[in-house]
């Protein structure tokens, strides 16, 4: 099976018929990253910087992942996730693929 989500080089995504991009706010201490990876520390301060003009607001694309139970796994904006946490963001905004029945049977919260 083809993975039915990819992110681009530049962040643009594309989703295979038959799923739903599912978004929610969630507390940041039910996520966690998928990896443990060395960082630039100067893209986590673009990324800072960014969400500090932002205000409460989160771009789009934003981070993307999995759940794991009642946990959140991030696979794709580890230097967002850095960021957030150095903002003290109590919940942040992720999006997640859902598939089939699961897709059609409305939100997961």
């Amino acid at each position: 099976m083809t993975n039915p989500v990819r992110i681009a080089e530049d962040r643009s995504l594309r989703v295979e018929p038959g799923h739903v991009v599912r978004t929610a706010w969630v507390e940041v201490d039910r996520c966690r990253p998928a990896r443990r990876e060395r960082v630039s520390p100067e893209a986590v301060g673009e990324k800072y910087r960014a969400l500090l003009n932002l205000g409460d607001a989160r771009p789009w694309p934003t981070m993307t992942g999995r759940w794991d139970g009642d946990r959140f796994i991030i696979h794709d904006g580890l230097h967002q996730f850095l960021a957030e946490q150095m903002l003290g963001a109590e919940r942040i905004f992720v999006a997640w693929l859902e598939a089939g029945a699961a897709a059609a049977s409305g939100d997961r919260q």
